[in-house]
């Protein structure tokens, strides 16, 4: 295995006085017809300077490489990776990095996803360089990238794997988001309860048609006799029912619905007349009860981060 205690790539400019006795230069390189441009696969190195690259034509071979510690130009920053390079790093060990890397993690993510094509996905560079950005008090941007790699793993899945990986990134963002993936989903299932109550509030009937009767014929003041039988329906007015009987509220009824709300008043007194209505009722109800485990597992740190 090769050792290189300090690496430098790089072209002439200004530098400090006290670095002055430590020039860079310019490296052109052109990608071997079977090979990388630069291959350090499996090299031991102290530092490694990638700065003020004029070009370089191919691949950036740092496989199971272990780097005491990366350096990349500030003025790479706004670059899509170093210029005309792809980077192999499967297997990589950093112990730290500096410059645009670690100023810049969509600099980081763009230059990891430039991995040769011919090269299969793997995680591991993007959580060694995560690591790093919590050596630096970045947890941050080591959790974006965390996130980014798990979602290009389940690019890359297959069948069953990529179908669940696909849902729980929907669902929870892989368990590096899940309180406000979680939280978008239950306001979004209220929001739809709410619109469909709203709008088929005639399709809903008491369930205790005895006491809405009688709430109902005690607000009769003409003097006529009341209807025995009225025709009671969620549309009616709370004039006409209240105090003795619960009016359908269609934002309650919508929370009692999608939340495990405890006494759920709205539910208990309030139900679908119509079957389609009951079932889509049901199934906003299921999945807003499930989100709502998702989200108390995700604020007690309970998930799994994939």
């Amino acid at each position: 295995m090769g050792s290189v205690r300090t690496s430098i790539i790089g072209g002439p400019r200004p530098s400090p006085p006290h670095r002055r006795a430590n020039p860079r230069y310019t490296l052109d390189c052109e990608e071997p017809e079977n090979g990388p441009a630069l291959g350090l696969e499996g090299a031991q190195i102290g530092q490694l300077f990638l700065c003020n690259v004029a070009a370089i034509k191919g691949a950036i071979d740092l496989t199971a490489a272990e780097i005491g510690a990366l350096v990349v130009d500030e003025e790479m920053q706004g670059e899509p990776r170093l210029p005309g390079a792809s980077l192999a790093a499967a297997g990589w060990q950093l112990r730290d990095v500096h410059g645009a890397l670690l100023t810049d993690w969509k600099v980081a993510e763009r230059w990891l996803d430039s991995r040769p094509p011919e090269t299969g996905f793997t995680a591991q560079p993007w959580h060694e360089l995560a690591a790093v950005y919590d050596k630096h008090a970045r947890p941050a941007e080591a959790q974006r990238l965390r996130f980014h790699a798990a979602r290009r793993t389940t690019k890359h899945a297959k069948g069953w794997a990529k179908l669940s990986r696909l849902l729980y990134g929907l669902l929870v963002g892989h368990g590096y988001y899940p309180t406000r993936t979680a939280a978008f989903w239950l306001i979004t299932a209220f929001v739809v309860s709410w619109a469909l109550i709203g709008g088929e509030q005639g399709s809903f009937v008491p369930t205790d048609f005895t006491a809405a009767t009688t709430a109902v014929t005690a607000h009769t003041r003409d003097g006529s006799t009341p209807d025995p039988h009225p025709v009671i329906t969620g549309d009616i007015s709370c004039a006409r029912m209240t105090p003795n009987y619960q009016c359908l509220n269609a934002p309650l009824y919508a929370l009692s619905t999608v939340l495990p709300t405890p006494g759920a008043f709205q539910t208990s007194a309030w139900a679908p007349a119509t079957g389609w209505l009951a079932f889509l009722l049901a199934a906003l109800k299921a999945f807003g009860w499930l989100m709502t485990v998702l989200l108390l597992a995700g604020l007690t740190g309970l998930l799994r981060k994939t």
